[in-house]
């Protein structure tokens, strides 16, 4: 009788522990779940910061900026304002070298 009455705590500490160790474990598995909705989710959102700061870039990289020109455009503005100069001075010099008529004082 003395060994059941001894097992009789015994038992009851088990099953106490087993009661703790089943409740623990809902818990453990919503931790769980829960972690890993966090990774999905993380995951998720930098792919879609990714993609939109891609896109971002792609339409910067589409049109030019205003205000800056390129260095080809900047080229050929300058090719022709010579060109444009080279055409006025040489209208300036053929009209000189015509011979104005003279006036006569009457």
């Amino acid at each position: 009788m003395m060994k059941e009455i001894v097992s009789f705590p015994v038992a009851l500490l088990c099953a106490a522990l087993s009661a703790d160790a089943q409740q623990a474990d809902p818990l453990q598995q919503q931790l769980q779940q829960l972690k890993q909705q966090y990774i999905d989710t993380t995951r998720e959102l930098e792919q879609r910061i990714a993609s939109l700061e891609r896109q971002i870039a792609e339409q910067k990289d589409a049109k030019p900026k205003e205000g800056v020109v390129s260095t080809t455009e900047l080229a050929a503005e300058g090719g022709r304002k010579v060109i444009k100069q080279s055409q006025v001075g040489k209208s300036a010099d053929s009209s000189s070298s015509v011979p104005r008529p003279s006036r006569s004082s009457s």
